[in-house]
C-alpha cells in the first residue's frame, strides 16, 4: 500500500508470446514494449519489480481485461485510494491506541502497543476502505469547477452511483463524450452513503453559483430505501409515509434550486437488488413514481426515467435465463465491504465481479457495473436533450 499510494506504476505486456509479464516505470510511458529490451528499458524494468510482484495475478487480468470508459482514470483513483486508506488507517489505528494506553497502566513497552495496534488495525480496515473510497477525488468536482470558472453543462448531486467510487461512473461516461463540449462538461457532487435529506443547502447554493447551462441532475433515493428497510418492522415507516416524506424532501430540493434560477431534473434512482417482485425493488418503484409526480409539478423541472431504463433491462437479462436475486442486507453488506480491496488493491474490474458473482446489473446488489453508466448516461443525454457528441467531432465527421 505504501509503495501504490507514493507512485502508481503503469504496468505493461512485455513478451506477450512467452506469456511473461513486467511492470513498465513512469519514465518509460508510451514506449512500446520489446521483446529484447535495451539496457535502459532494462533498468525502467527492474526499478519496478517489487510492485510487479506485488500486483501479481491480479494484474495479468486487469492487462488482458483492457480499460473501458468507465476505468480511465482507474490508476489515478487507485492510487489515491491506497493515499486515503493508510490516512484512515493511521489515525484511526493511533487514536484508538493511545486511548487504550492511556486507560490501561498494565500496558507493557513496546510490545503491548503492538498487540493493540494489530487488531485493532485488521478491524478498522472495512471500514476504512470504505471511507477511503468516499476521499477519492473527482476528476471535475465541485470545488475544482469553481476555481476554474469555466461554463458547466450540469451539476450531477447524488450519492455513491453519481460518486463513482464504488460503482460505475455515469458522470465519467458523459464527460467522456462530450470531451470536447465547449460548454466545460459535468461536474461530479455525489458523496457516498448521502440520503436525500442530507444535501447541504450550501452544496445547492454552490450548483446554481455554476450557472450550469443545463442545470442540476439529482439522483438520490437509493440510501432512503436501503435505512428504511434497515429498520425492525415495528420502526419501518409504511410505503405511503416513506413515499411522503421522500416527496417532500425531493420537493425542497428542486424549489431551492429552481428559485435560483436553474433548471433542475430529477433522476428516479435504480432498481435494488435483482428481483422486480420483491419488495425492496417495489419501493424504488414507488420512490420513480414520486419522483415524477414531482417534477410534474415544478415549473422547469424535468423527470429522468432511470428506474424504468434498469428495471427494462433487468427484464430483457432475466427473459434471456438470468435467475432473480432479491436485495439481501446481509450479502450486500459482505460483498460491499470487499469491493474496495478488489477494485483498488487488486485492480478487478466492475464487469468482472459482476461476472464471477451471476448479477446481470449489479456487483453487490446496490451498486453497479459499466452497462449501468451507459444506460444511466443514455437516460441523461436524451432528458437533457444533449447533441450526441461533441460539436467538434460533429464538425469532423461532416468533413
Amino acid at each position: 500500500l505504501a509503495l501504490r499510494a507514493m507512485q502508481p506504476v503503469h504496468l505493461a505486456p512485455f513478451n506477450q508470446g512467452g506469456g511473461s509479464w513486467r511492470g513498465q516505470a513512469p519514465s518509460c510511458r508510451g514506449r512500446r514494449p520489446s521483446t529484447n529490451p535495451s539496457p535502459r528499458s532494462a533498468g525502467c524494468i527492474g526499478s519496478t519489480a517489487i510492485v510487479g510482484c506485488l500486483a501479481g495475478r491480479s494484474s495479468q487480468r486487469k492487462l488482458r481485461r483492457g480499460r473501458s470508459l468507465q476505468a480511465a482514470h482507474a490508476e489515478d483513483r487507485a492510487s489515491s485510494w491506497a493515499t486515503q486508506l493508510l490516512k484512515c488507517l493511521s489515525v484511526g489505528v493511533a487514536a484508538a491506541t493511545l486511548f487504550v494506553c492511556a486507560t490501561n497502566p498494565r500496558i507493557e513497552y513496546p510490545w503491548g502497543v503492538l498487540w493493540i495496534a494489530a487488531p485493532t488495525a485488521l478491524f478498522m480496515a472495512p471500514g476504512a476502505a470504505l471511507l477511503a473510497c468516499n476521499l477519492i477525488e473527482s476528476p471535475a468536482d465541485l470545488s475544482q469547477a469553481k476555481g476554474e470558472g469555466k461554463r458547466i453543462a450540469a451539476v450531477l448531486v447524488g450519492d455513491s452511483l453519481t460518486h463513482g467510487s464504488i460503482s460505475a461512473n455515469y458522470v465519467d461516461v458523459l464527460q467522456d463524450r462530450y470531451q470536447g463540449y465547449g460548454e466545460g462538461g459535468f461536474v461530479n457532487a455525489g458523496v457516498n452513503m448521502r440520503a436525500s435529506g442530507e444535501v447541504p443547502l450550501e452544496l445547492l447554493a454552490e450548483a446554481a453559483s455554476l450557472r450550469p447551462t443545463h442545470g442540476v441532475v439529482v439522483l438520490l433515493g437509493t440510501n432512503d430505501v436501503l435505512r428504511a428497510l434497515a429498520l425492525l418492522p415495528p420502526l419501518r415507516p409504511s410505503p405511503r409515509a416513506f413515499i411522503q416524506k421522500y416527496s417532500a424532501t425531493l420537493r425542497e430540493i428542486a424549489e431551492r434550486l429552481r428559485a435560483e434560477g436553474t433548471a433542475v431534473t430529477l433522476v428516479s434512482a435504480p432498481i435494488l437488488g435483482e428481483d422486480l417482485k420483491s419488495i425492496p425493488c417495489r419501493m424504488m418503484r414507488l420512490a420513480a413514481r414520486a419522483a415524477r409526480r414531482v417534477a410534474s409539478t415544478i415549473p422547469g423541472c424535468r423527470y429522468a426515467p432511470l428506474y424504468e431504463a434498469t428495471a427494462a433491462r433487468l427484464q430483457d437479462l432475466q427473459g434471456a435465463g438470468l435467475a432473480p436475486q432479491p436485495f439481501s442486507p446481509l450479502v450486500s453488506l459482505a460483498l460491499l465491504c470487499q469491493l474496495p480491496w478488489q477494485l483498488y488493491a487488486q485492480g478487478i474490474s466492475l464487469d468482472t465481479l459482476r461476472r464471477e458473482r451471476n448479477f446481470g446489473l449489479t456487483v453487490d446488489l446496490v451498486h453497479f457495473a459499466e452497462e449501468f453508466a451507459e444506460i444511466a448516461a443514455d437516460v441523461i443525454t436524451k432528458t437533457l436533450e444533449l447533441p450526441r457528441g461533441s460539436p467538434g467531432a460533429q464538425t469532423e465527421e461532416k468533413t
